[in-house]
């Protein structure tokens, strides 16, 4: 299915360019979510019209990333938790627990702006990244440590 696309979304394409996606993908995810329209002739026409409103919308919305990730640039996460001799956790450390721990440092995050692929399970440093747009991208260090009982 071809779609306009009304922003740059990441592996798909930019914003103005017409892609060719799965029905499924479109239906579902780019269309209800105001991501894109079909690529009709009606639709281009209206797009057209639109452009520039949307190209500032779009330049306002990466700024935006842009400012908030300068608030986690070089930001390392230290965690501390109960773990095995061995380094096996007793438990996990989630993206939800990654969220509050930075939330306490006054650092907010969506859940799906945090690509964590599997829950940490082992003492060790991770390195995940942030998505606060297409293109701003950010690492951030999760160091995970042994509590220490004295």
């Amino acid at each position: 299915m071809e779609v306009i696309l009304l922003e740059t979304i990441r592996n798909t394409g930019k914003l103005g360019q017409i892609a060719k996606v799965a029905r499924g993908y479109a239906r579902n995810y780019l269309i209800p979510y105001g991501k894109a329209l079909p690529a009709t002739a009606e639709n281009r026409a209206f797009f057209e019209v639109q452009r520039a409103q949307l190209e500032q919308q779009a330049q306002e919305r990466l700024a935006e990333a842009q400012k908030r990730a300068e608030s986690f640039a070089n930001v390392v996460l230290n965690i501390t938790v109960q773990a095995s001799p061995e380094g096996k956790l007793f438990g996990s450390v989630k993206a939800s627990d990654i969220i509050d721990l930075l939330s306490k440092q006054g650092l907010n995050i969506k859940k799906n702006e945090i690509k964590l692929d599997k829950p940490i399970r082992e003492i060790g440093q991770y390195t995940y990244e942030l998505h606060f747009h297409s293109e701003v991208v950010l690492t951030l260090l999760v160091v995970v440590q042994p509590h220490q009982t004295v």
